[in-house]
């Protein structure tokens, strides 16, 4: 009898994870599938992928999407990304696994564009943030810096920037104090966040949104802070930068 129930025992602790596993894996791609609902339908944005030589194919190449055909939105959400414009930042939204990470789990990456029309010293500005503390960045955008600011530096773990760039945030009171607001409220929840140059990037756990009552409203949420995390680099970058309707 002792015997029959440590087999039980077994079973159970073998396969009640997998189970789980499974459970939230389909409520992970059924949330994706609702998610790009919205995104394309809801928001109006467009199916976006890049060809081998990493050119964005045109949209008439791309597949049409019946919003009513789960599988096809599964389809976008495995192998295209979402691409749109929220207060004038190009945006994108897709899924992938991050081999970085060396974990198993499915992420949900957002990505949201920088711009800038200033030049340092005949270069583009340099800039280069990370959350993470393992080597994430490349370190080619000068030498490191110190913000001067506790949050700023315990949040973005690896910072490199030209010596003007440096400066220029290190004075930026508005810019500190928002990415102190965003880490409070978003640094737990996101894997990555990054400034890469021209892009700002945050890895987002699938079950984010999965374990979320609302979706939607949490991808809402996160690509308002995002876009203003964006906003106000750029402005700490250049004071006088004013977004024009139609820049690139």
């Amino acid at each position: 009898m002792m015997g029959a129930i440590i087999a039980v025992v077994v079973i159970m602790i073998a396969v009640v994870p997998v189970l789980y596993w499974r459970v939230r894996s389909a409520r992970g791609r059924h949330v994706g599938a609702d998610i790009i609902r919205y995104l394309l339908k809801e928001q109006g944005w467009k199916i976006g992928t890049n060809d081998d030589d990493g050119d964005l194919v045109p949209q008439e190449r791309l597949p049409a999407v019946d919003f009513g055909d789960q599988a096809a939105l599964l389809d976008v959400y495995d192998q295209y990304s979402c691409m749109g414009d929220l207060n004038r930042h190009p945006c994108r939204v897709f899924r992938k696994k991050l081999d970085s990470f060396n974990d198993k789990k499915t992420w949900v990456q957002v990505e949201v564009d920088l711009y800038w029309h200033w030049q340092d010293a005949g270069d583009w500005v340099n800039l280069e943030l990370s959350t993470g503390n393992k080597g994430f960045m490349s370190g080619t955008a000068a030498e490191p810096f110190d913000s001067g600011n506790a949050s700023f530096n315990r949040f973005f773990k690896e910072r490199f920037a030209s010596s003007e760039v440096a400066r220029r945030l290190e004075a930026a009171d508005s810019a500190l104090d928002y990415v102190d607001f965003f880490a409070k409220k978003w640094g737990r929840a996101l894997r990555e966040v990054a400034v890469a140059m021209v892009v700002l990037v945050a890895a987002v756990p699938e079950e984010m949104f999965a374990e979320s009552d609302q979706p939607k409203q949490v991808l809402e949420d996160l690509l308002a802070d995002m876009t203003q995390l964006a906003t106000v680099i750029e402005t700490a970058i250049d004071p006088s930068f004013v977004r024009k309707p139609g820049d690139d």
